[in-house]
């Protein structure tokens, strides 16, 4: 009777009743077992079952299996060992098919509710191409998609990148479920994916004023505190760097010991230029989760940045073999490849210079009236995690009143990147009919710490020399130092200093600080200005080739930075230069010299970007102001 009035515990109760007295009741053993089912308790209901399969039916047999294999997928949902709960996820799967085979010829039903069990479990397990093929197999067949799988297939759209597809079906649950926590979360990745940036942070935000941090009762909402730090998420991942960061360190101070909060902190300080401090953290957060996926691949990632490749190597094999099917490991395998493969760069300039000023027939510049440079670079995959050898070709002319000059060279290059220190040889000679020479050069630099960086370059025959005194015959040695600061990702400072030594005995010297200003950033475009000072000094005067005795300059310049279209890593880009500079050469005064250059960009794919721009400029030389264009196409693959 308890039983049915569906009143469960005293049902339960008089069963351990009879049980007590009478051990072996075969009714009493099977109503318990049915009546736990029905109470919700699964795994007991089938442990009960299978202790004494004999006094089931099939179909009742089935249906202890089923909604145990279910409970199993919502307890494996709950492990925190990723590994382990792959490998349960995987043993439900299995048995899954075998109870699907039965219940395809005795109950459809049935069958049809393992198959969304399947779904689940493939989903959990990564393989999304089978969810999606499955979900369209049982749409051709007019089987509805239940409600609560809508977000797992919705994840798998995700992953094949397909985020329209996400949205559709999100959208759905969220006019069913306005509270959703998963749908908000992951309807809010959907916009971001199709550059609904805006629309993603007030989704979140709107749900976070929804639910306050703490019930009517007092009672803190942890559900709350996920949404929290995917908002601030979807705000780095909205170029809001610096507000993402400054949320997640009052986040913090909550939970300091939290790996996913650690793991998403790492990956912001990463992203603002910060990769030492980012490593120690997601060492901090790999501490308290061992086994989790994000921080192993968060600390993968920065030590690939600290070009510390020998020490990642173990931990990207790791977690290769660990979590091979993962997205997050599929992009770190992707970058892993870019980094260890070949990297190349093209770049070609054609410049043409006509003097403004009446009488001046041909310009006197350093480009002479005619300029061509093209210079490529080769370099092999990573040799034990740190060497590479290259080739380079590299040809650049010029005309001088009527001469054309040029400079043609070929060479062999080795580097070296580990940790703090890189270094690197040169090697080439030319093949032109002026001076003929061989070029040794040799650089260096030096992380200092995630703010400071400095280098130095030595070369015998500079390649950067004056053309002009290369057709006197007149070669140079050269040197080259210079450092930076760079707080986060919205500045950077530098100082260089140049001297070239000619054959002739002039010494050429000059020096140069720069520094680089985000004014405003969005997901779509970046505002920046340059500013910059120079000056510089010759010690001849009677120098066959441009050499002012005294030159100075102050540069200032804006830079739009406009994304046109992208769709995941391809991307079409607009960037225009204005410039406009105050120049001073001794003997002559100064002037204003305006620049424009707009330069359209193609990122194929990661790792890869083509570049075609025009620029015009009003240099002054020697007091004569020159009309310059110029074109400039630029190529490059790799990391």
């Amino acid at each position: 009777m308890a039983r049915e009035a569906r009143q469960w515990p005293l049902a339960l109760h008089h069963y351990a009743e009879v049980l007590r007295r009478e051990p072996g009741h075969r009714e009493a053993r099977r109503e318990r077992a049915l009546t736990l089912d029905a109470l919700g308790s699964a795994g007991e209901a089938w442990r009960q079952f299978d202790s004494q399969r004999e006094l089931f039916s099939e179909s009742e047999a089935l249906g202890f299996e089923m909604r145990y294999a279910a409970r199993r997928l919502n307890w494996a949902q709950l492990e925190t060992d990723e590994a382990v709960r792959e490998t349960e996820v995987a043993a439900v799967l299995i048995r899954l098919q075998q109870l699907h085979d039965r219940a395809d010829q005795n109950d459809p039903g049935a069958a049809g509710r393992i198959d969304s069990d399947r779904l689940l479990a493939l989903n959990l397990l990564s393989r999304h191409d089978e969810v999606i093929e499955r979900v369209a197999e049982r749409e051709r067949a007019g089987i509805a998609l239940p409600d609560w799988l809508r977000v797992s297939v919705a994840d798998s759209h995700m992953a094949r990148r397909e985020p329209a597809q996400a949205a559709t079906l999100l959208e759905a649950v969220l006019a069913d479920e306005p509270q959703s926590e998963q749908a908000t979360v992951l309807l809010a990745y959907a916009w971001l994916e199709l550059e609904r940036f805006d629309d993603a942070r007030e989704l979140l935000a709107d749900w976070l004023a929804q639910n306050p941090a703490f019930g009517e009762d007092g009672a803190v909402r942890w559900s709350r505190a996920g949404v929290d730090l995917n908002a601030i998420l979807i705000e780095s991942f909205s170029a809001q760097l610096a507000a993402a960061y400054q949320r997640i360190e009052s986040l913090s101070e909550l939970a300091p010991l939290d790996a996913g909060l650690l793991d998403a902190r790492a990956g912001i300080e990463r992203r603002r230029g910060w990769p030492e401090t980012a490593l120690t953290t997601a060492r901090i957060a790999r501490t308290e989760a061992p086994q989790a996926l994000l921080p192993m691949t968060t600390e993968i990632e920065a030590l690939l940045d600290l070009n510390r490749d020998i020490e990642a190597r173990p931990l990207f094999e790791k977690l290769v073999a660990d979590y091979g099917q993962h997205r997050r490991t599929q992009g770190i395998q992707e970058r892993w490849e870019r980094r260890q493969g070949a990297q190349w760069s093209m770049e070609a300039l054609r410049a043409d210079s006509r003097a403004k000023d009446v009488g001046e027939l041909s310009p006197s510049g350093p480009g002479g009236s005619g300029e061509f440079r093209f210079g490529l670079r080769v370099e092999s995959p990573l040799l034990k995690d740190r060497y590479r050898l290259g080739a380079l070709y590299q040809l650049h002319w010029a005309d001088f009143q009527g001469q054309r000059v040029e400079r043609e060279r070929v060479g062999v290059t080795a580097s070296s990147r580990q940790d703090r220190v890189g270094y690197g040889v040169e090697l080439s000679r030319t093949r032109d009919d002026f001076v003929p020479e061989s070029t040794f050069g040799g650089w260096f630099d030096y992380r200092h710490s995630d703010l400071w960086r400095s280098s130095a370059s030595v070369w015998r025959h500079a390649p950067f020399a004056s053309l002009q005194a290369r057709a006197a015959g007149i070669r140079a040695d050269g040197i080259r130092v210079g450092a930076s600061r760079s707080p986060d990702e919205r500045s950077r400072t530098g100082v260089s200093v140049e001297q070239l030594r000619y054959e002739d005995g002039n010494v050429r010297s000059s020096a140069y600080v720069a520094h680089r200003q985000q004014l405003a950033a969005g997901p779509k475009r970046e505002w920046y200005t340059r500013s910059g000072a120079g000056a510089g000094r010759g010690t001849r005067a009677d120098a066959p080739y441009f050499n002012p005795s005294r030159d100075a300059s102050l540069d200032f310049g804006l830079t739009v930075d406009q994304l046109l279209t992208r769709d995941y890593s391809e991307a079409w880009r607009l960037r225009v230069d204005l410039d406009i500079s105050r120049t001073w050469q001794q003997g002559y005064g100064s002037d204003w010299v305006p620049a424009i250059e707009i330069m359209p960009r193609w990122l194929p794919w990661a790792g890869h970007e083509f570049s075609l721009g025009l620029r015009y400029s009003c240099p002054v030389y020697d007091g004569n102001r020159e009309s310059r264009w110029a074109l400039v196409l630029r190529m490059g693959g790799g990391e």
